[in-house]
């Protein structure tokens, strides 16, 4: 789930996109970080915005991992970040192959590098900085 924030407003969508009722939990949910007109659908329905529907699937790929409190994501020049303005965390999602099936596979390998190495940053109590950057040497 991503928490969408706008206009002073909170709302909470799955990986999909889809709006969740307004009493889903949003403590400790990523936020994005580009203000959005406020949905005018109801729970159940998909938001009407690309930025949100790539955003929540991304965070969907990354949902075996906890992210730090407080994270952001955004889209930028066609990559992705997922971010924390309180502790050196960035990832850069990039995009993924054409190719369904490739497709996949790219987001396992990514899964599989991440959960590695935010592994090791989580030992180090969060000191130093953590970059991964999935947007250069993508496979074509």
């Amino acid at each position: 789930d991503a928490q969408i924030i706008s206009s002073e407003k909170f709302r909470v969508v799955d990986v999909n996109g889809f709006i969740l009722p307004k009493n889903a939990m949003q403590i400790g949910l990523p936020v994005l970080a580009t203000p959005l007109p406020f949905p005018a659908d109801k729970a159940g329905i998909q938001w009407k915005n690309d930025q949100v529907i790539s955003c929540s699937k991304i965070l969907g790929y990354l949902a075996e991992i906890l992210l730090p409190k407080d994270c952001l994501i955004e889209m930028k020049d066609g990559l992705v970040l997922v971010y924390s303005e309180k502790v050196p965390f960035k990832i850069i999602w990039g995009p993924l192959s054409d190719n369904e099936s490739l497709a996949f596979q790219e987001i396992d390998q990514r899964k599989t590098i991440l959960k590695t190495k935010y592994s090791s940053w989580i030992q180090t109590a969060m000191r130093d900085s953590l970059v991964i950057d999935f947007s250069v040497n993508i496979p074509k």
